[in-house]
């Protein structure tokens, strides 16, 4: 597919989604020309330590926002690749076929939570944890699975960006802490946030 083309940009939403881009663009021999659009600093730069430069990046790390963001290209078939994990959420391609756009969606990668996790082990975690951090929906959904409601909605969460904390509070998490520009250094002061003992909010000023 990547040799043939056929679409105008190839959208990629997280790092592991680059990655696993990238391991297939290496199998297809490197095909030049695809435009690779990418929704924020931390996945484009996977792709650039690959040699690729994207041609768009997003101005705020959602889909909901790259979707409304993303150009047409003049000429092009309107078509956008999307590489992405089988539990993605549906925001992107729903903010692309707004746009009008037609969205070819690939489930290239999985994400499982682990099973089996020592109950000893789980209890010195949140003996020891003052706060756990959430990268994604389902990294939330495994972890409440694990400790249940109850023990996770006792340690603040703070989250990578707005999509996780949507998560948490769908879970029944309280203390859920986020930046307003989702990425790595507003996680990080999500963290720190979260550290303080404040009322869970959320960073940047509310919730999701």
């Amino acid at each position: 597919m990547l040799s043939a083309g056929g679409f105008d940009w190839v959208a990629l939403t997280s790092p592991e989604a680059a990655a696993v881009y990238l391991e297939g663009w290496e199998a297809a021999g490197r095909p030049e020309g695809a435009r690779l659009a990418v929704v924020g600093k931390g996945t484009g730069d996977v792709v650039r330590k690959a040699g690729l430069e994207p041609l768009f990046t997003a101005t705020t790390a959602t889909g909901r926002v790259m979707g409304g963001e993303l150009p047409r290209i003049e000429g092009g078939t309107g078509v956008v690749l999307y590489p992405a994990s089988a539990k993605a959420g549906t925001d992107l391609q729903q903010g692309l076929t707004e746009a009008g756009f037609a969205v070819r969606r690939l489930h290239t990668y999985d994400t499982r939570p682990v099973s089996g996790v020592p109950a000893e082990a789980l209890a010195a975690a949140l003996a020891a944890a003052d706060v756990v951090t959430f990268g994604s929906p389902s990294a939330v959904k495994a972890w409440v699975g694990l400790v249940g409601l109850e023990a996770a909605k006792g340690v603040p969460a703070a989250c990578i960006g707005e999509t996780s904390a949507r998560a948490c509070r769908a879970a029944g998490l309280e203390k859920v802490f986020f930046p307003e520009a989702p990425g790595i250094d507003g996680w990080a002061e999500a963290v720190v946030e979260a550290l303080g003992g404040g009322g869970g909010g959320g960073g940047g000023g509310g919730g999701p």
